[in-house]
Formats: structure tokens, C-alpha cells, sequence
């Protein structure tokens, strides 16, 4: 499917066309349950989070001695491969946009 719109009918002909076998099944990194899918955790280079990259605040709520809202990961608008924390990445905290570098800058 497309990893950007998960899009399998029009995908799937375009990879073909363009001499790229997409194959129907998932993986084998999936198959074999060697990683986990659903693990996020922050790509930035130097990531700044107090708890490491695989710290994800989101959920966890702020208390008047400590705000966590800048260590909620964001993940990637266009991919979702890709996480951030919003602190890392220096983004709005109230509405936290972002695209990874391999999808390029936001519009």
C-alpha cells in the first residue's frame, strides 16, 4: 500500500509501471515479530528529551511543578514513520505540525 495514503489499488499498478515489485504481504521483519510496528520514538540527531528518545509524554498530564507537553512525540503529517518530540523539534505546543526530512518541509 502507499505509506502515505495506504492506497493499494492505485499504488500497486504505478509501483508496477515504474519497474518496482511491491509485494502483497507484510515484511518479514513483521513476520517474524522481530520489532515492534507501533514503537515510536524521537529521530532527531541529539535528541533532548530528559528520558531518552523512546520517552513519549503524550497522555501524560502536566502538573503546575512540571510541564511534559514539550516531550509529546509527534509523528511525521505526509509518512507517520518518522517521530519527534515537540520539544526537539521546536514546534507550536498547542498544535504541533511536522513532516520528516524525507517528506520535506510543510507547505
Amino acid at each position: 500500500a502507499c505509506p502515505a495514503c495506504r492506497d493499494r489499488d492505485e499504488f500497486r499498478p504505478h509501483c508496477a509501471a515504474l519497474g518496482v515489485c511491491a509485494r502483497d504481504a507484510e515484511p518479514d521483519y513483521v513476520e517474524a515479530g522481530t520489532v515492534r510496528t507501533a514503537e515510536r520514538f524521537c529521530c532527531a540527531p541529539g535528541c533532548a528529551s530528559p528520558r531518552g528518545p523512546a520517552y513519549d509524554a503524550t497522555g501524560v498530564p502536566s502538573t503546575r511543578r512540571r510541564d511534559v507537553s514539550a516531550w509529546r512525540l509527534v509523528s511525521c503529517e505526509s509518512c507517520g514513520g518518522q517521530s519527534v518530540p515537540v520539544g526537539c523539534a521546536r514546534l507550536d505546543a498547542g498544535e504541533p505540525k511536522w513532516r520528516c526530512d524525507d517528506c520535506g518541509p510543510l507547505a
